[in-house]
């Protein structure tokens, strides 16, 4: 068995690498829309002293610095990919993300008991 790529193939590493980097930028999206939905609820209050800064200063404020902290960071780990720290910074991310995605979940289940 090669280990060798073929011509145009790309690594396995490459490919689970860009969809953690796809599945982070979409549970961080989702995690935007959800927390504002609670909020505008009055459900909730944003937990993060920093992003609460942000959204004080107005809702496409704290939309755009969420989404563009996320996005740096990504091309932070994208470009030092070779490194263990960032293949390790990736999976961690995906697992934050993902952790608050089952608990926007929760929530959800929650909220739709309620009487």
């Amino acid at each position: 068995m090669s280990t060798r790529q073929g011509a145009g193939q790309r690594p396995r590493d490459w490919q689970e690498g860009t969809a953690l980097v796809l599945a982070v930028l979409i549970l961080n999206i989702l995690d935007l829309c959800l927390t504002v939905t609670w909020m505008e609820l009055g459900l909730a209050a944003e937990a993060n002293p920093v992003m609460r800064l942000a959204l004080e200063r107005g809702l496409l404020v704290f939309a755009s610095f969420k989404l563009g902290l996320v996005v740096l960071c990504l091309v932070v780990l994208v470009r030092f990919q070779d490194h263990l720290l960032a293949r390790v910074g990736l999976r961690v991310s995906f697992v934050v993300y993902l952790s608050l995605l089952v608990y926007h979940g929760q929530g959800l289940i929650l909220w739709s008991t309620m009487p």
